[in-house]
């Protein structure tokens, strides 16, 4: 089947804007700290949960590292400095054009860095990473593209690990806000504010996983 995607998350990666530039720089410093305190001597796992294609390409040609190309150069680097200190990478894509680009932008790095990249969803790719980290502290940056991305009971299996684990998620208030705006409308008698507003509501309720006529009420 073939993926489709708006074209505005398409045009969100041809320049990196300055609330992506500022998280990346707290992402970085925080899995910096994790790895120095928690990388040695058996290791530790970054898991970027929506990659992305790994670089912003702007129309121009000029790029810019994305979150997974930013915590794969500094494994590298503090793999340099430190011998024993290991951070691994494991990057999820779900949208093939740039889970392809994700491949290209993280070909430099070896499998002592980039351990795998996982195409497809990020629920379903979740299982076989935890099996693959086991017990070794790992940090979760889960950064989905609006209410849409996740549900939160997918987080659950993150959230019960015995072993350390550290989880930056990026919640977007604006888009959940948005879509529970759209509640009025469902009793609306136009048929397309009505059908509109019954696809953004369900979308936030199956984000919730709660049942749509239980969400309305709230």
């Amino acid at each position: 089947m073939r993926q489709r995607r708006p074209s505005w998350q398409i045009s969100f990666f041809q320049q990196r804007r300055i609330a992506s530039k500022l998280k990346h720089l707290i992402l970085k410093n925080y899995v910096k700290e994790f790895a120095y305190h928690l990388a040695t001597p058996y290791g530790a796992y970054y898991v970027d949960g929506f990659a992305g294609p790994g670089v912003y390409k702007a129309p121009g040609g000029t790029t810019e590292p994305g979150s997974p190309l930013l915590i794969a150069d500094l494994a590298k680097q503090l793999r340099a400095r430190s011998p024993g200190l290991i951070l691994k990478c494991l990057n999820i894509e779900n949208y093939s054009p740039h889970f392809r680009s994700l491949q290209e932008a993280l070909a430099a790095y070896g499998p002592d860095i980039v351990e795998k990249n996982y195409s497809g969803a990020f629920s379903d790719a979740l299982p076989e990473i935890l099996g693959r980290i086991g017990k070794r502290p790992a940090f979760f940056f889960i950064d989905p593209f609006g209410a849409k991305g996740i549900a939160y009971i997918s987080l659950l299996p993150i959230f019960k690990r015995m072993a350390t684990t550290e989880v930056f998620i990026t919640l977007h208030t604006d888009g959940i806000a948005k879509k529970a705006g759209y509640f009025p409308s469902a009793d609306d008698p136009d048929h397309d504010r009505y059908e509109l507003a019954r696809q953004l509501t369900q979308i936030l309720a199956d984000a919730l996983n709660i049942q749509w006529k239980r969400l309305r009420t709230w």
